[in-house]
C-alpha cells in the first residue's frame, strides 16, 4: 500500500487552491467530509499535530477558480493575502466560527474518551476510571448545553445504555453502578428521573425485551443461522442480569436513602423499576414459558425458553434476601413445583426441562430455609 507523509498532504492540499473543480464532484466531497465529521469511528485521529489536517466542508466560491475550506486554523488565515481586507465584523465571525469548531473538537475528544473509560472499565480499576467516566460525561454535557448540541449527549447516551445492558456479564454489577452514579449527578443538578434520556432508553429496552416472543430466538423457528441466533440470544440474556442487578440496586438503595436524602428518594421513586415491576416481570416470563410448553412440536424453544428462565433465578439466587422478598408477590417455587407435578400435561415439557427445573426448586429450598 503507498504511504504519503504529511508534509506532502500538505502541499498537495495548498496546491488545489489553483484548481478548477466539477461542480458535481464538489458536491460529492463536502457529503463525504460531512460523514467524516460527524461519525467519530471515521474520524479517529487524536494527535495535536495533526489538527491543522482538520477536515472542513468545501464551499465554492462563485466567479473564481479555486475553492476554499470553511472555518480555517489561525495559522492559514494569517498566512492568506485575503486576510488584511477582512472588516472588524469578519474578524469576529471567523472567531466565532473558530470558536465553535474548538467545541466541536473538545465535543469529539470526550465523546471518545468516554467510550474508552467504559471499554476498559473492570473491578481492578473501576474506583479510579468512575471519577474519570463521571468528569468526562459532566463535560460533555457542559459543553453540550452551551452549544446547544442535543445531537452529541443523545448520542453518548445511547452508546452507554447499549454497552452496559448488552456487554459483558461478569461486570453487570459495576456497569449498573456506573449508570446509577450518572443518576446521582443528575440528581445533585436537580433534575427528575423520568426527564432524562438515560433512563427513558433503558425503560424502552425493558419494554422491547418484555415482548418476549420477538426477543428470543431458536433455529427451528427462524431463518437465521445458529450463529446469529446464538448472538441475539447472548445479548438478552446479558440484558436480563443487567436488569435484575438494577433492581436490586434501586432496593437496597432505596433502603439505604429512607433515613436521610430525601431529594434522592423523590428522584428514584418514579422508576419504572420496583419490587412490583420485577414480580410482574417474573409472572409474564413465566406465563410465556407455560404457554409454549403447552404446543405441540415446541421443545427446542421451550428448552431455549428455559435457558433464560435459568438466569432469572441465578440472579435471585445470589441474594437470600431479595429473592424472599419478590417471592412474597409472586410465589416463584410454587409454579416450579406445579409444573414439575403436572408436567404431562405439556406436549413440549422435556427430560432435559424437567431435571433443570428441579435443580432450580433444590436450590430454591435451601434458600427459603436459610
Amino acid at each position: 500500500m503507498i504511504v504519503y507523509t504529511t508534509s506532502f498532504i500538505n502541499e498537495y492540499y495548498q496546491g488545489l487552491e489553483n484548481k478548477t473543480l466539477n461542480s458535481q464532484l464538489l458536491d460529492c466531497l463536502n457529503v463525504i467530509i460531512t460523514t467524516i465529521n460527524n461519525d467519530i469511528s471515521l474520524n479517529i485521529i487524536d494527535n495535536d499535530n495533526d489538527l491543522r489536517f482538520k477536515k472542513n466542508k468545501l464551499k465554492s466560491k462563485s466567479g473564481d477558480n479555486y475553492y476554499q475550506s470553511n472555518n480555517r486554523s489561525n495559522s492559514y488565515s494569517n498566512s492568506n493575502s485575503h486576510t488584511n481586507s477582512h472588516t472588524n465584523s469578519t474578524s469576529n465571525n471567523h472567531s466565532t466560527l473558530k470558536r465553535k469548531e474548538e467545541v466541536k473538537t473538545k465535543i469529539e475528544e470526550i465523546k471518545s474518551t468516554i467510550k474508552s473509560i467504559l471499554n476498559k472499565l473492570s473491578p481492578s480499576n473501576y474506583i479510579k476510571l468512575e471519577q474519570d467516566f463521571l468528569m468526562m460525561y459532566s463535560e460533555l454535557l457542559t459543553n453540550c448545553i452551551e452549544s446547544n448540541n442535543n445531537e452529541t449527549i443523545d448520542y453518548i447516551d445511547n452508546y452507554i445504555i447499549n454497552y452496559i445492558c448488552y456487554n459483558n456479564i461478569t461486570y453487570s454489577t459495576i456497569y449498573v453502578n456506573i449508570l446509577f452514579s450518572l443518576f446521582n449527578m443528575y440528581c445533585n443538578k436537580n433534575y427528575k428521573i423520568e426527564t432524562l434520556l438515560l433512563y427513558n432508553l433503558l425503560q424502552k429496552h425493558y419494554n422491547d425485551f418484555i415482548i418476549f416472543d420477538n426477543i428470543i430466538k431458536c433455529s427451528s423457528l427462524d431463518d437465521n443461522d445458529e450463529f446469529v441466533i446464538n448472538k441475539n440470544n447472548d445479548k438478552y440474556k446479558c440484558f436480563i442480569i443487567f436488569i435484575i442487578n438494577f433492581y436490586k440496586k434501586i432496593y437496597f438503595n432505596s433502603l439505604e436513602l429512607k433515613s436521610h436524602d430525601t431529594r434522592r428518594i423523590e428522584f428514584y421513586e418514579h422508576s419504572f423499576s420496583n419490587i412490583s415491576s420485577l414480580t410482574s416481570l417474573f409472572i409474564l416470563f413465566n406465563k410465556f414459558f407455560i404457554k409454549n410448553l403447552e404446543l405441540e412440536n415446541n421443545k427446542t424453544y421451550c428448552e431455549t425458553i428455559q435457558e433464560f428462565l435459568i438466569i432469572f433465578y441465578t440472579e435471585l439466587f445470589k441474594d437470600s434476601k431479595f429473592i424472599k422478598i419478590v417471592d412474597c408477590d409472586c410465589k416463584l417455587l410454587d409454579d416450579i413445583k406445579l409444573l414439575l407435578l403436572n408436567n404431562s400435561e405439556y406436549p413440549s415439557f422435556t427430560n432435559k426441562i424437567k431435571f433443570k427445573l428441579m435443580n432450580i426448586r433444590d436450590k430454591y429450598e435451601v434458600l427459603s430455609n436459610s
